[in-house]
């Protein structure tokens, strides 16, 4: 018998051998590749992190752009009813002194009246000539409109314009962000409740929250928009509460000028106007997404009436 049958695993031993190698190459390889993408995974995270909190320490060191124009208009309507109030009592004490001065004419006249004259004939047996009137000197009394103060009309105040006034409700959201979103939502149109309970149900009211298909924000804006946004809104963080909140109004505002139905509204919102547009083209008129948003919406104006 050959010796080499009697050596542990014969002539079969190096191929064993050269399988087993590999198998622990192989997997030596993949637990290599598996540690380099969560270090690639870790990296990003920490460099999306750096990134976003670096953009909120800027906002902190600078105003907002939007709460400088509100505050402007804001100011622009209270200067223009103290002008209009100021302009209603000049006219007021001007009234007031023209009725003082036609009293005092009226008096004066009243004082330096000459009586009238009677008309002369001639003591002639003649034909008597007809009377002479001296037209220089004769003078016709005239009925006289005496004004006094007490008669002069009124004027009537103008109304003041009813500003509006937020409706601030018990949710996780602040009173300065909840009186900043009716502001928004009266200038563009857009129904403040739905824009709330959207908020509920994007972010649950959270500011920084970045989901995995890269929405941003408290108003979950995708990362498809941001370019165009930025160009029409000048929008640089859409973690800043404001600036997320302005993003969601003024594109909600757009489909509300496009559609008339609140359910494709927000469908559009959340599926874009192309992915709406074939899922109602499936018979589909509402999704669970909108039904709840609607259904919130309306626990939040239930709130408003019990109170």
């Amino acid at each position: 018998m050959d010796r080499k049958t009697h050596v542990k695993g014969g002539r079969n031993e190096p191929t064993r051998n050269a399988a087993r190698a590999a198998e622990v190459y192989e997997s030596r390889r993949s637990r290599e590749a598996a540690g380099s993408q969560r270090i690639t995974r870790i990296q990003d995270h920490a460099r999306a992190e750096q990134g976003a909190g670096a953009a909120r320490q800027d906002h902190d060191r600078r105003e907002s752009f939007t709460k400088v124009s509100v505050r402007k208009s804001l100011l622009l309507k209270k200067r223009l009813r103290r002008f209009a109030f100021s302009k209603t009592a000049a006219l007021a004490l001007t009234i007031v002194a023209i009725s003082i001065a036609a009293q005092a004419l009226n008096n004066h006249a009243d004082g330096t009246e000459t009586p009238d004259r009677q008309p002369t004939y001639s003591t002639a047996t003649e034909t008597p000539e007809p009377p002479s009137i001296n037209l220089t000197t004769a003078k016709i009394k005239k009925p006289t409109l005496i004004l006094t103060p007490t008669q002069a009309p009124e004027p009537e105040p103008e109304p003041e314009e009813e500003t509006p006034t937020a409706r601030i409700y018990d949710i996780p959201l602040t009173e300065e962000l909840q009186e900043y979103t009716f502001t928004l939502c009266e200038e563009y149109g857009v129904d403040y409740e739905m824009v709330l309970a959207l908020m509920n149900r994007e972010s649950e009211y959270k500011a920084g929250v970045i989901s995995k298909t890269g929405d941003y924000g408290i108003m979950q804006i995708n990362k498809v928009n941001h370019e165009w946004l930025r160009e029409k809104l000048g929008i640089t963080d859409f973690l800043d509460p404001e600036q997320s909140i302005l993003s969601g109004v003024y594109m909600l505002s757009d489909l509300t000028r496009k559609y008339e139905d609140p359910h494709r509204i927000l469908m559009a919102y959340n599926m874009g106007e192309r992915g709406a547009r074939d899922y109602v083209s499936r018979g589909n008129t509402s999704s669970s997404y909108s039904r709840y948003i609607i259904q919130r919406r309306a626990e939040l104006l239930e709130e408003t009436d019990g109170d």
